[in-house]
This record gives structure tokens, sequence and C-alpha cells, in this order.
């Protein structure tokens, strides 16, 4: 018995495989984030722009893209961005990094 015999090693093709389909249910569930729990369990109302600039960061995500976006007042980025990144985080055990401009969020977010 070889050394490594005991241990499974994914091929290339089989770790694309496995985060093609992480994606997959990234999306999902982000899509049942915004059109089911944020109203229906939460109480959030819909915010147009939201549920889209949320596939935009899960985008950049599937491409290994950063973004940089840029909205107006009341649509919603903080859950557009904070939901499919922690989603990721979540399923893919790695390590996601925002940035945001204003610096008063940041101190109220993580007390």
């Amino acid at each position: 018995m070889a050394l490594f015999d005991w241990l499974e090693f994914d091929s290339p093709e089989e770790r694309e495989k496995k985060r093609k389909k992480q994606i997959y249910e990234i999306g999902e569930a982000t899509g049942r984030f915004f059109e089911d729990d944020a109203p229906g369990k939460f109480g959030f109302e819909e915010r147009e722009g939201q549920q889209d600039m949320a596939f935009e960061i899960l985008d950049a995500i599937k491409s290994e893209q950063h973004i940089a976006v840029e909205a107006g007042v009341g649509i919603g980025k903080s859950f557009a961005y904070l939901v499919p990144l922690m989603l990721y985080n979540q399923r893919s055990k790695k390590t996601c990094c925002y940035c945001n401009f204003n610096d008063c969020f940041a101190r109220t977010t993580f007390r």
C-alpha cells in the first residue's frame, strides 16, 4: 500500500465540478433569501435592485473577480453583498472580504 492510497484527492475536474455545484447552490439560497425569507420570515421590504446586486456579487465570486458597486441610498447594499458572501464562506470555508466606505456601518455591524 502506497503512502497516499488512503487519501482521496480530487482531480482538477472534480474540484471545478464541486465549485460549480457550490455556486449554483449559493445562487439558489440567495434567491430564496430575497424572494421568500427576507419578506416572509423577517418582514424586510423588497427593495428594487437589491436582488440584482446580490447576483452581480455572486457572478463576481463565480468568475473569481473583484467587483466595485455604487448604488444609491436605501437600495439595501448591505444585504445584497453580505448574503452571497456569507453563503459562499459557509459552503467553501474560504475567507471573504468586503470594504465599505461608510465607517459607521462597520462599527455597528461588528460590535
